[in-house]
């Protein structure tokens, strides 16, 4: 039986939380543009350059360890063609996601931290399947994937224990949505959704947030799109070693690589 103030506490929220103006119009015009296949390192600059906490934030990601080989770097241009066109797609999802988590207020540290790592280790598997699959973009299947569980924000802002309904969903071995759904009478999906198209971002990635489970216990099937892909990478997150699930081999053979990029990734950010 779900409580009836939980889910228009939790609605109330989804319709109202909005990302700052600035970072709103930036959210808008790189999202889109991380799905293109055709898109140029000038594409790139001409977005980045429009937004002085960006653009600065891109030239001092170039120059951070990472990436530094010695000479300094000071415009967007040679700071795209430094780090690679690519891998500065991959950041500038990241930078727009924690803008978006950082919208979200009265989230536990440990909370906020466990919203990105998990997005970011479900980003680095998708990538990984995209890649060694030729499905999509890998690009664009990370930027789908690191978004896929944005509706979860919602809920740790509104719930004190939402972090212990995971927890029991992974240890029951039972849908996290059925859970959601019996105890608040809607989902993460559903809240979501109404993010993500109050924040104008692109069909595949709302599809992805919209439609992807974890459902431990389902065989699924072999990856065909993205929203295959997230599937498999969000159950491999929380199960690392259900013999029947499509493609874990591959994920368990690239966990240590996975795991580096993502421990790389959130080094690079927290600079």
């Amino acid at each position: 039986m779900h409580q009836p103030f939980a889910k228009e506490k939790l609605l109330r929220t989804a319709l109202t939380l909005n990302l700052s103006p600035s970072f709103s119009s930036v959210a808008e015009k790189l999202l889109p543009m991380i799905e293109r296949e055709d898109l140029s390192p000038k594409d790139v600059a001409e977005i980045v350059q429009c937004d002085p906490g960006l653009a600065t934030k891109l030239i001092s990601i170039a120059n951070s360890a990472y990436y530094s080989r010695g000479s300094t770097i000071y415009t967007i241009k040679d700071a795209i063609l430094h780090i690679g066109l690519k891998e500065v797609k991959n950041l500038l999802a990241c930078v727009v996601f924690l803008g978006a988590v950082g919208t979200a207020s009265r989230i536990k540290k440990e909370d906020l931290s466990f919203i990105w790592l998990h997005s970011l280790f479900v980003a680095v598997c998708g990538k990984t399947l995209s890649r060694r699959f030729l499905i999509d973009d890998p690009e664009k299947v990370f930027t789908a994937a690191l978004f896929h569980d944005i509706g979860k924000l919602v809920f740790f802002m509104n719930i004190d224990w939402y972090r212990e309904n995971v927890e029991e969903a992974i240890r029951k071995k039972v849908p996290l949505c059925e859970m959601e759904r019996e105890r608040y009478g809607i989902t993460h999906n559903e809240i979501g959704s109404i993010l993500a198209k109050r924040w104008k971002f692109p069909e595949t990635f709302l599809k992805v947030i919209r439609d992807h489970r974890m459902d431990i216990c389902q065989n699924g099937n072999s990856p065909v799109e993205i929203l295959d892909i997230v599937n498999i990478s969000d159950t491999f997150f929380y199960s690392r070693d259900i013999p029947d699930l499509p493609y874990g081999y591959v994920l368990k053979g690239e966990e240590k690589n996975i795991e580096r990029e993502v421990e790389k990734l959130t080094e690079i950010m927290d600079e």
